[in-house]
């Protein structure tokens, strides 16, 4: 394939050079267990690409050495300096001698080789490595949806997705004493989140997965690795399918529950209506019967006294709204108007009134309380009863009286 194209294609969808090795530091705990233990620990990378890894290593004390096919690749190592070689990685391997290296890596080349040659690539460096060593494989996870159906493609190199137990199965065939599967990149918050939708099953497993395979070596040696090889790593789509079902059973539940409160309360209506309805036929056939019939009268006797008793209670104390006083305060707001009228007799009156304050002011609230509508006099005067008449002829006699003097 041109040169050119796959890097450019590398550039655009594997991620800047920083963001790459920013993912890689994952691998760096595993290669720190030698440092503590060797002085002078190496490391070779099959297909190394542009040589983040490389890069990554040197910076923190590691000897490290890269091969890959793609001049173009190399060509952007070699500007950092990197120690590359352009040659095939199972050629490479071949050339080297049994147990001379610590660990050997290889980043998204095992998608690329067909499956006999990754066998070779794994047998190989089983040969190569030293007792406790480590192989690195990192493959595309094809655990995600879609990764497998869609992203695994982009890269017209790629051969086919190949699951996590098989990758890991393939050193356990060749002699390694143990293997472990990181899988990588995944959403942290998701990770960490109970609340997951089909999107999220579909994408949200880990993109990535590594398998880190060790040879065998002394008991205290491979110890001093069980932390790491200890250690969770990502996100299985099992996880993801699991707090799925999950959800879908809570919601589940909580269906049930509303239903099973809905159903209380149409039996707790039906029963009211129920009640309701025997109430309805009670209160029918009472209203049927003969002694309700025949008690008729005395219910009404009884209405009339209540309402006797109220109004004579009212008449006797002079209740604000009974009958007496909104009489009384009638006749003397029509008697004020009628004074009114006459300046003579309303000069007299007042210079008396002035003598009796407090009546004066009671007066006055009895006329704002109780306007006179001129246009409903006759009207008014219809409503008095006969006395009421008699002393309404008398006073306004007296008032004509006087205007003619």
């Amino acid at each position: 394939m041109n040169n050119n194209f796959y890097k450019s294609l590398e550039d655009k969808f594997r991620g800047s050079r920083d963001l790459i090795k920013e993912r890689l530091t994952i691998y760096l705990p595993f290669l720190e267990v030698f440092k503590n233990i060797e002085q002078n620990v190496n490391v070779v990378d099959v297909g190394c690409g542009r040589g983040e890894w490389l890069q990554l290593l040197q910076e923190n004390g590691i000897d490290a050495f890269g091969v890959d096919t793609d001049e173009g690749m190399l060509e952007n190592a070699k500007k950092f300096g990197l120690n590359v070689k352009l040659i095939d990685a199972i050629e490479y391997l071949k050339s080297l001698d049994d147990e001379s290296l610590y660990a050997i890596s290889g980043f998204h080349i095992a998608e690329h080789l067909d499956f006999e040659l990754l066998k070779e690539l794994v047998k190989e460096s089983f040969r190569v490595l030293k007792p406790a060593g480590l192989l690195i494989l990192e493959t595309p996870n094809p655990e995600n949806i879609k990764i497998a159906t869609c992203d695994f493609y982009i890269d017209p190199t790629h051969i086919k997705p190949i699951p996590p137990n098989l990758l890991s199965f393939l050193p356990e065939f060749y002699g390694f004493k143990r293997t472990k599967i990181l899988r990588l990149q995944e959403d942290n918050e998701l990770k960490n989140s109970d609340f997951v939708s089909i999107h999220k099953i579909i994408q949200g497993a880990s993109p990535d997965y590594a398998v880190v395979a060790q040879k065998s070596a002394k008991i205290e040696t491979l110890e001093l690795f069980d932390e790491v090889f200890e250690k969770d790593y990502g996100l299985q789509i099992d996880t993801l399918m699991s707090k799925f079902e999950k959800r879908l059973e809570n919601m589940q539940k909580n269906i049930n529950m509303l239903v099973t409160s809905k159903n209380q309360l149409e039996e707790q209506l039906a029963h009211i209506n129920h009640r309701s309805n025997q109430v309805e036929l009670q209160i029918l056939s009472l209203l049927n019967s003969k002694s309700w019939k025949l008690t008729a009268p005395l219910r009404k006797f009884a209405d009339f006294l209540r309402w006797f008793k109220t109004g004579a209670y009212s008449y006797i104390t002079f209740a604000p709204q009974s009958r007496p006083v909104r009489v009384a305060k009638s006749l003397v707001s029509k008697i004020i108007s009628k004074i009114n009228e006459n300046p003579k007799i309303k000069s007299k009156l007042l210079k008396i009134l002035n003598n009796f304050p407090k009546l004066k002011e009671k007066l006055k609230e009895i006329k704002k309380t109780n306007p006179i509508n001129i246009q409903n006099k006759d009207l008014q005067y219809k409503n008095l009863s006969s006395k009421e008449k008699e002393i309404y002829n008398k006073l306004k006699n007296e008032i004509e009286k006087g205007k003619n003097r």
